[in-house]
């Protein structure tokens, strides 16, 4: 008995102390406590664990949306006013979202509300309107 209590004290690193219980029930109660102490450590450890798995996550996902949508106004130079609103559209619905998705135009027209696709879509197809009489204002 006094060799497991010995192990478990040196393998959970609680150490050995100045005092050592003598009977044989002491033993393994203090060996439940040390087990039950070092299982919640464990579970509170694992639980910040992934609480900082998850912040990071988050934040790597939200950078994306935002080099994405920079990247969207470079490449079609959809104006800062329209940028602003689609990072104010992400950040409040990043929730329902999905978080690993990369935004290519097509999913992007799908998930908008109806006011910034039309915004998005005339900037977009600027060129095509301007030709055609019927869809001018």
């Amino acid at each position: 008995m006094a060799s497991i209590y010995w192990s478990v004290v040196t393998c959970t690193t609680v150490g050995y102390g100045d005092i050592l219980p003598k009977k044989g029930w002491e033993l393994i109660w203090a060996m439940i406590i040390i087990v039950l102490g070092v299982f919640l450590f464990m579970f509170i450890l694992g639980d910040l664990s992934s609480q900082f798995s998850e912040l990071t996550r988050s934040s790597k996902a939200n950078e994306d949306r935002i080099r994405q949508i920079h990247d969207l106004d470079s490449k079609f130079n959809i104006g800062l006013d329209l940028v602003d609103k689609l990072q104010l559209y992400f950040e409040q619905n990043e929730k329902s979202l999905e978080t690993s998705a990369i935004y290519d135009m097509s999913y992007l027209m799908k998930i908008l509300p109806a006011n910034l696709k039309i915004q998005l879509a005339k900037l977009l197809h600027q060129d095509a309107i301007a030709r055609v009489k019927f869809l001018q204002d």
